[in-house]
């Protein structure tokens, strides 16, 4: 009986491996012309990245990059750094109210 359940069960498990990888392969596109959208997707995305650093850094005021303004906010964030005190971040004081008896060891799993 229990050998029975076992093939059975074994069964089941293969088959719906292979329905599933059949369907994977069925859905993933295998021509050149995917890769090369691809490929122009990533370069779109580089541009974009390129000018969204570049809109973060330049003066609103001019649109330009002055290596000037690099200097001062470097300037300033080494002034902010060398002012801080050890004990608090941006002179705010935290103190620890949440429950302190979370986490622990996984014991069991349900699956919905």
């Amino acid at each position: 009986m229990k050998n029975n359940k076992l093939l059975l069960f074994s069964a089941l498990l293969a088959g719906s491996f292979l329905y599933f990888a059949h369907n994977h392969i069925n859905s993933t596109p295998n021509n050149k012309t995917g890769v090369q959208n691809k490929k122009s997707e990533s370069k779109e995305e580089a541009k974009g990245s390129a000018k969204w650093l570049f809109d973060m850094q330049k003066n609103p005021l001019t649109g330009i990059v002055d290596p000037m303004d690099v200097l001062k906010a470097k300037d300033e964030l080494y002034q902010m750094y060398s002012n801080r005190s050890s004990t608090s971040a941006l002179g705010l004081e935290w103190e620890e109210l949440g429950p302190d008896n979370v986490g622990g060891r996984t014991r069991a799993i349900l699956f919905d």
